[in-house]
Parts: C-alpha cells; sequence; structure tokens
C-alpha cells in the first residue's frame, strides 16, 4: 500500500446519538476504504497500522490419485499464488465512473446496509455518450449488512447506475 498512490482513506462510521459520525467497528474490526482510481479496504489491528484486502489471484489446484481398494480416490491439492490487492469498486465502461472510482466521505453504517458515496469521472472514449468528458459526480453505493464483513471482506449489493449528485457541466 506504501508504494500505491492514494488519498487518506476514511474509516467506517455510524451516527451517534448527537448526529455526529462516530468511527464503528464491524464484528470487532474497524473498516477503511481508500484508493484513488479503484476502491480497496483495509483492517488495523491497532487503528495506526492498516492492512489491505487482498486475494490469491493465480492460485491453481492438481489433483493426486490415491489408490484405495478398487475404485481409489483424488485429493485435491492448492498451489498458493500472487497476491494483490481486492479491488471493491472499479471504473465501469459506459457509465458515468468509467474513468475512475474512489471513496469520497465516510461511509456510514445504517440499518440497510453500510453506505459509501464514491466520486466518478466520465471516460472521453469509453464513457456514458450523453455526459461530458470527464465529468467528475458523486455515486452511492451500498455493502449487504449480512454479507458485508466475510473473511473476503464487504460485498456489494447496490451501486447507482447513475450518478446520486447529477453534474452536467464539466469544469476542465
Amino acid at each position: 500500500m506504501a508504494r500505491r498512490s492514494s488519498k487518506s482513506g476514511a474509516i467506517v462510521t455510524a451516527i451517534g446519538p448527537d448526529g455526529r459520525l462516530i468511527a464503528e467497528p464491524i464484528e470487532g474490526r474497524y473498516w477503511m476504504y481508500w484508493g484513488e482510481g479503484i476502491c480497496f479496504a483495509a483492517t488495523p489491528d491497532d487503528l495506526i497500522h492498516w492492512t489491505p484486502l487482498d486475494f490469491d489471484a493465480t492460485g491453481d489446484h492438481y489433483l493426486t490419485h490415491v489408490p484405495q481398494g478398487d475404485a481409489g480416490s483424488w485429493d485435491i491439492h492448492r498451489v498458493p499464488g500472487q497476491r494483490v490487492l481486492r479491488p471493491l469498486l472499479f471504473p465501469r465502461p459506459g457509465r458515468f465512473d468509467s474513468l475512475l472510482v474512489e471513496p469520497g466521505p465516510p461511509a456510514v453504517r445504517t440499518a440497510d446496509g453500510l453506505v459509501l458515496v464514491a466520486n466518478g469521472a466520465n471516460h472521453p472514449a469509453h464513457g456514458d455518450p450523453s455526459l461530458p468528458p470527464l465529468l467528475y459526480q458523486a455515486g452511492q453505493v451500498l455493502f449487504d449488512p449480512a454479507r458485508a464483513w466475510q473473511r473476503r471482506g464487504p460485498t456489494r449489493s447496490g451501486l447507482l447506475a447513475a450518478p446520486w449528485i447529477p453534474s452536467y457541466v464539466s469544469w476542465r
């Protein structure tokens, strides 16, 4: 994560009794969304040192035959591969966020799930043709509360097809 260009991440929050956002652990862990161009997540052990979510992108399997009686059986073995950052949000061709997507303000835990406001920009060649090139807009993502915090990290349950706060004037 240290060599990857990124803005500061925002920790997951909840709305406190006084209406202010407060850091909210989920199943005993704090979470942060971060990234620029692609959105990732990370968790800490101490709120200082954050570990990004990753996955095995190139792992493989092989079989070995184990003779047992007349039929025999097969054992499945796993060969670990290269671990890479696990993207949670990424640019979508033909949409308002086709060039880049990045987390905005802190995500908020609600009764319906975790709501994240994400910024997106329209790709000049592969974006939404009804929008100006490079137009920067805000969208929303909902992460499923029932499956949001499994071992592999948050599970997206909804993503707006159109911007949440539309803008039709490009500043570029």
